[in-house]
């Protein structure tokens, strides 16, 4: 069931349509002393930042990366190959400041938000606790979450996206969620009803044991929930989880109030076709950073028809695609307005 929040929110989201806008940026870069095209897509990729920003001459000051936290009860099926407690050693490295992305968001002064949409541990200092549950549960045994926790959970990232409007003139999006990219292989199955082999990724970390056990359980929670992933909404709630309700929500809400949003990795690009699937404009207001080599990644961009900006490989460290595309955009800017 679609709350009232959220389809005031589809009802406010438009296509990106602005022709004055577009033909001053475009005349802009025409009367720059530089062959055509010279600056090749970092002339796209201003003009997609001033089309949701309206504006010919984009500022870009107050940068901020939005990461949602929550544990996935898909952990139990050995599909991360790693240490159970893996989400909270990597909120725990990022709230101290050393995670990549976190080093980063300093390097190039973006503000970080830790979200905790849905860790089943202490709460993270400094973190904003708006837990829709504590932990998802296991979906190849039961759903995810239940309606009032999905409901929950895209509420709030529905509101996050809006505080995020009013802070920042762009964010990036990102997620630590160990056993995250296992359920978004379920969801990006159940939306383009790709078999688990081709949804499922295989990070070079992750043993060959490790992935053959995600595909199973990817496989076992589609046959599970069949009759429930009907939708998108059934989807986030029997195959997704917290950090995907949060996620989702939050770039419906950017959408709405043309806040740009920069895509990190699989799991957020799997949020955003979930997105796209309750508002065909949703994602007008997206940048999608990368390509993190993997081949499921790369199925996954082709479905949603996206072009990132960079395909550095980086698949396991979240949030670092966001980061350096917010700084990309950033040099892009200067080089639009500064050039003689």
């Amino acid at each position: 069931m679609i709350s009232p929040n959220l389809r005031q929110i589809l009802d406010r989201i438009g296509p990106l349509l602005n022709k004055s806008v577009a033909t001053a940026i475009l005349e802009r870069w025409d009367s720059l002393p530089l062959p055509e095209a010279a600056l090749g897509r970092l002339e796209d990729l201003v003009l997609h930042y001033g089309m949701i920003r309206g504006a010919a001459a984009p500022a870009l000051h107050r940068k901020g990366l939005v990461v949602f936290c929550a544990d996935q009860g898909l952990v139990e099926e050995g599909v991360t190959g790693g240490l159970a407690d893996a989400t909270a050693r990597d909120v725990a490295q990022f709230v101290r400041g050393g995670a990549p992305a976190a080093i980063l968001c300093r390097q190039y002064a973006i503000d970080p938000v830790i979200v905790n949409i849905g860790l089943a541990g202490p709460h993270p200092p400094g973190g904003l606790d708006v837990r829709c549950c504590e932990g998802s549960l296991n979906i190849t045994k039961f759903p995810a979450l239940t309606p009032e926790q999905a409901t929950r959970g895209l509420d709030t990232g529905l509101a996050l996206a809006a505080e995020a409007a009013a802070r920042f003139d762009l964010v990036g999006l990102t997620c630590l969620s160990a056993g995250a990219p296992a359920a978004a292989a379920a969801v990006f199955s159940a939306l383009s009803a790709r078999d688990a082999s081709e949804t499922t990724p295989r990070p070079r970390s992750l043993p060959e044991a490790a992935w053959h056990r995600s595909v199973a359980a990817v496989r076992t929670a589609l046959a599970r929930h069949s009759a429930e992933s009907v939708s998108p909404l059934g989807i986030i709630r029997c195959l997704g989880g917290a950090e995907f309700a949060g996620m989702t929500g939050f770039l419906l809400g950017a959408a709405a109030l043309r806040l740009p949003v920069v895509v990190d990795g699989f799991p957020e690009s799997t949020a955003a076709l979930l997105a796209r699937s309750l508002h065909a404009d949703s994602l007008d207001a997206a940048i999608f950073a990368q390509h993190t080599g993997d081949p499921a990644h790369g199925y996954l961009l082709q479905t949603l028809g996206v072009e990132p900006h960079l395909g550095l490989g980086l698949s396991g460290a979240p949030g670092c695609g966001a980061a350096f595309t917010i700084h990309l955009l950033e040099s892009a800017l200067r080089l639009f307005i500064e050039i003689q």
